[in-house]
């Protein structure tokens, strides 16, 4: 009987979890591993379940079920809240200041997913039960049962002996082949994430070497304050709504140049922020970012960011080197309030820049990350101009006029927001010789193509962000560029020198240059002839290429054209991107 037991529960769990993971579109392979992962921990369960059976521990018992079945919710509701809204499953430290607030959480997950998973919920704990009475009872009544049970548990001891070895020993090459499941698989994605994150980065030692030797004129001394609005389109400036005043004035002034055709190197925040602070696709463990390099030219260096750096994957361990002098996120407003702080800009920087001391001649970096634009944001009642409807972020279908709406009062508000930044930092005397920079860790999806948010895809609304900056050099504004091409820019627009290291490039039209995108399964490739933009696009999983124009306007940008191209030359631009990320087409 216990066998036959043990065996259903195996099927049935193997079946719910199989049926939600699959839900996520995941391949087959990461299906097959998630399958193996959901046997090893319920192999690990039931043999310390049996122990306790055995023993007569009913209290541990209880604990233990408890435990178990609660950690299997929390695990597919924070799967489904981080592939949803961050391309990726949160982690245990992510959610810790939400623990106050778990409210906040629930509503970034569908009601349907949350109904389904709050049913297995119940369906899991009614079969462990089930299961539970039925071994306790043969424990109970039957000698040779008894028998049976210890020579089942050695088994289940032994598995769980391996399962916990494949856990801990993370060092050996088995399991650094298996890094990529331990971002993708929930079970462990939940407990390993940033360690698995940091294993996958090589070390850079380049990047130390060049950094060591890395000599330049002492350049310009100009103040560099450098802006990264999370998630910002530039297709909403100088729109006939006026959402944007402020920033439009400083598109339309002589001193500023508007670049049109700047692109992220992905759809995902890390990513997009460490490539623009180190001109590298990359993220070593040791990269020569350019708040290094301007410490090491004698400015002072503040990073003053809205959002949960310290937690999202220890953003804040890989950007925060030792040249940074003073940093502050919205984790650290937390400590001192509510969970709904973490992405209040208000909150987490106007409220601070007032406390910046003034300028006093020693040249300053500023790197300020504003989160007024991304969904989960905090957002003031004096700001919502447009009617949004009921938004709910977790759905699986979204009112793509309500979501533009909401995106257009966000808009309004980080508008607002960098116009009082710029002119507390005016009045303190920072803007007198300076170098001012608006741009974007990513770009933002509103239903286009049925595409919502970021960090799921590398389509044209995903990766197109805006480049702003105040500069005397003159740069063809149309020249295709990006993220890697800021730093260098900034570079050039202070008369300093470029690393070797760096990958990007100072923008210019004269070099013609083709980038590269990526986010999970999904690759890019943009370039330029003459006088149009083009993106050759590629689903891994599909299988699938489309070629388009995307300098088109937005009714016709997502046409595929790849028919108007003769085979072979189709064929050569695939080959260049398949080289380019090492693909097997």
């Amino acid at each position: 009987m216990f066998r036959k037991v043990f065996l259903f529960h195996i099927i049935f769990f193997f079946l719910l979890g199989t049926l939600l993971f699959l839900s996520s579109s995941l391949t087959f392979r990461s299906t097959i591993v998630h399958i193996c992962y959901a046997l090893l921990f319920f192999s690990f369960f039931l043999a310390a379940w049996t122990l306790l059976v055995i023993s007569k521990q009913r209290i541990l018992q209880y604990i233990l079920v408890y435990c178990y079945y609660n950690y299997l919710f929390l695990l597919y509701v924070l799967f489904e809240i981080g592939k949803e809204n961050l391309g990726v499953p949160m982690t245990l430290k992510m959610i810790y200041p939400y623990f106050e607030n778990f409210s906040l959480l629930t509503k970034l997950i569908s009601y349907q997913n949350l109904i389904i998973l709050l049913i297995a919920y119940i369906l899991i704990l009614g079969v462990i039960f089930y299961v539970w009475n039925k071994v306790y009872k043969s424990v109970s009544n039957d000698l040779l049962t008894n028998i049976k049970l210890f020579r089942y548990k050695r088994v289940l001891i032994a598995l769980s002996i391996i399962s916990i070895i494949f856990l801990i020993f993370k060092k050996t090459y088995f399991i650094n082949k298996f890094n990529d499941h331990k971002i993708n698989e929930p079970y462990l994605s939940l407990i390993y994430f940033d360690e698995a994150f940091k294993r996958q980065k090589e070390k850079g030692i380049e990047n130390s070497i060049e950094f060591d030797n890395y000599f330049s004129s002492e350049g310009n001394k100009k103040n560099v304050i450098l802006i990264i609005c999370d998630a910002l389109r530039p297709d909403f400036f100088q729109s006939q709504e006026k959402l944007t005043p402020f920033i439009d004035s400083l598109i339309t002034s002589e001193s500023f140049i508007s670049h049109k055709n700047m692109y992220s190197t992905s759809a995902f925040s890390f990513n997009g922020i460490s490539n623009i602070l180190s001109s590298s696709r990359k993220l070593y463990q040791n990269n020569f970012f350019i708040h290094d390099l301007l410490k090491k030219k004698g400015y002072d260096i503040n990073f003053i960011l809205s959002g949960d750096m310290t937690n999202f994957w220890d953003l804040k361990g890989h950007i925060k080197t030792k040249s940074v002098d003073f940093y502050s996120d919205g984790y650290e407003n937390f400590k001192f309030g509510r969970s709904d702080n973490l992405n209040d800009d208000k909150k987490n920087i106007l409220s601070l820049l007032d406390k910046i001391s003034p300028f006093n001649e020693t040249p300053t970096f500023f790197y300020f990350h504003m989160m007024s634009v991304h969904q989960i944001s905090v957002t003031y009642k004096k700001y919502k101009r447009f009617d949004t409807g009921n938004i709910n972020l977790g759905s699986s279908k979204y009112d793509s006029e309500s979501l533009t709406n909401d995106y257009k009062n966000r808009m309004i508000q980080l508008d607002d927001y960098i116009r009082k930044l710029y002119n507390i930092l005016k009045t303190k005397g920072y803007l007198e010789d300076y170098v001012f920079v608006i741009t974007s860790d990513h770009g933002q999806s509103l239903g286009e193509n049925q595409v919502y948010f970021h960090s799921k895809d590398v389509n044209y609304e995903s990766i197109k962000i805006p480049f702003i900056i105040n500069t005397d050099d003159l740069f063809d504004s149309n020249a295709v560029a990006s993220q890697l091409d800021i730093a260098p820019t900034i570079l050039k627009a202070l008369d300093l020198k470029i690393p070797k290291t760096w990958r990007g490039s100072i923008i210019s039209d004269t070099i013609p240059k083709t980038i590269f995108q990526n986010q999970g399964d999904k690759y890019s490739m943009i370039w330029k002839n003459k006088n149009s933009t083009y993106q050759l696009y590629f689903n891994k999983v599909s299988n699938k290429f489309n070629l388009f124009d995307i300098s088109l306007e937005s009714a016709n940008r997502h046409n595929d054209i790849s028919s108007l191209l003769k085979k072979y030359k189709l064929d050569s631009l695939k080959n260049i991107l398949a080289t380019n990320f090492k693909l097997k087409l």
